[in-house]
């Protein structure tokens, strides 16, 4: 008789599985790779590669990608955003930044629906200045993060591992 593992971690693993076998999301393990800014809780690689297939000509335009400078400046840009509207609401409407427009999600509608990027981190160390803290699990759309500006999205979290908007 197969026993199921019922700690954390297995029941991590057995998310994780369903996530990412099961419903197409990419298994992210972002932590210590750079890929993830925990300034503006984004996993830059995944954005910008959703940025740059979808929007190039305005990633381009600006000069997003030429320096890390430019990078910073809209990556700020989308974290004020994010805490002034909520990230549903620019999920939902996008941003402008600068004089161009930038869309963050394709719905399910659409012939680009594909285009979109849905990551699964498991034990996201989220904090540069308490590092030993982090999210059992954190799930990425285009790298906006779920846990993105938990502050600013008005989130109870009943522990230190848990989110709930």
């Amino acid at each position: 008789m197969k026993t199921t593992d019922i700690t954390e971690n297995g029941f991590e693993l057995a998310i994780d599985k369903v996530l990412t076998e099961t419903n197409g999301f990419e298994r992210s393990n972002i932590y210590g790779t750079g890929e993830y800014n925990r300034d503006y809780a984004v996993d830059e690689a995944r954005l910008f590669r959703f940025l740059e297939k979808r929007q190039a000509k305005n990633v381009e335009a600006l000069h997003i990608l030429m320096s890390d400078l430019e990078k910073s400046k809209f990556l700020k840009a989308l974290s004020d955003k994010i805490r002034k509207d909520g990230i549903i609401e620019v999920l939902r409407r996008g941003m402008k930044y600068k004089h161009l427009r930038f869309d963050f999600y394709e719905p399910a509608n659409t012939a680009d629906f594909e285009d979109n990027i849905w990551s699964v981190t498991r034990q996201l160390r989220y904090s540069a200045k308490k590092p030993q803290l982090a999210l059992d699990m954190c799930i990425f759309l285009k790298s906006s993060s779920t846990q993105m500006q938990r502050q600013a999205m008005n989130c109870n979290a009943p522990s230190p591992n848990t989110l709930i908007c």
